[in-house]
């Protein structure tokens, strides 16, 4: 029997690969206020996609409080950080999925040039990359609330989606949310309610 959370990520999945035109692959996503499970919701995103038989890359965004790596049981001892700023070799992982192809690039080393570093040539060099190796690129990025470098992220995506914590994300910071991704143009393609 399938769990609910695992079939509703999988209409997630279907909502997002419908052929509708063009399915997005560069999938961003966001939450409206910090402590929302964004590393948890991207990871079982990825999982979702990769079983599907797509072949992803899950990109850690969030350069000041990176924890996508923990949703997939990995270190952030290498990663984005050090491409972009020395331009290192991605440090690819593969993440088992039971089906599918799947790989994490975690966050790497934290420091002060996280919005520098992601409104540079470079990372949107390294996302045209990606893309030829993958089908799907899923980007977790920090809280709309926390950082601007959410709505950079987002602003470089096919389509945004925005988690939303229940009983803790007020109704106010989500629209708080929305309009700040729509004054950057985000194509924001709907929301996640987590627990």
């Amino acid at each position: 029997m399938t769990s609910p959370v695992t079939e509703a990520y999988r209409a997630l999945r279907a909502t997002l690969t419908l052929p509708s035109g063009s399915s997005p692959r560069r999938i961003a996503v966001t939450a409206a206020e910090a402590g929302a499970p964004t590393p948890e919701t991207v990871a079982e995103l990825c999982r979702s996609l990769a079983l599907a038989g797509g072949r992803v890359v899950a990109l850690d965004c969030d350069l000041r409080d990176p924890a996508l790596h923990v949703a997939f049981g990995l270190n952030n001892e290498t990663g984005l950080t050090d491409l972009l700023r020395d331009g290192s070799p991605p440090p690819l992982r593969p993440v088992s999925t039971g089906a599918g192809e799947l790989h994490l690039l975690a966050a790497g080393p934290v420091g002060d040039d996280a919005s520098e570093l992601i409104a540079s040539d470079r990372f949107a060099r390294l996302l045209d990359d990606l893309l030829e190796k993958a089908d799907y690129l899923v980007m977790s990025a920090p809280a709309v609330a926390v950082s601007t470098d959410a709505l950079l992220v987002a602003g470089r995506a096919d389509a945004v989606l925005l988690v939303i914590q229940a009983g803790r994300s007020g109704r106010e910071a989500g629209q708080r949310a929305v309009s700040l991704l729509k004054q950057v143009n985000a194509p924001l393609v709907g929301a996640v309610l987590a627990h």
